[in-house]
């Protein structure tokens, strides 16, 4: 991956839909996961994991959005 990322090859064609697909599927888990630290139930880790797939879904969204018109 750093390869391709040191050549400028990230804007083909597999790179944009593992970027969408990471998106969709960080959105999902935080739709489930945010009603549950709403509320109050999920223990002392799930911050650390709204956090990450929250992280997730902001890098791979920009990444997917920046790269889409190439």
């Amino acid at each position: 991956m750093q390869g391709a990322a040191d050549c400028d090859l990230l804007w083909r064609r597999p790179f944009p839909l593992l970027n969408a697909g990471l998106t969709l599927v960080a959105a999902g888990h935080l739709f489930v996961l945010s009603p549950l630290l709403v509320n109050g139930m999920g223990g002392n880790l799930l911050p650390a994991v709204v956090g990450t797939w929250g992280l997730a879904l902001a890098t791979a969204s920009y990444n997917w959005l920046k790269n889409i018109g190439k």
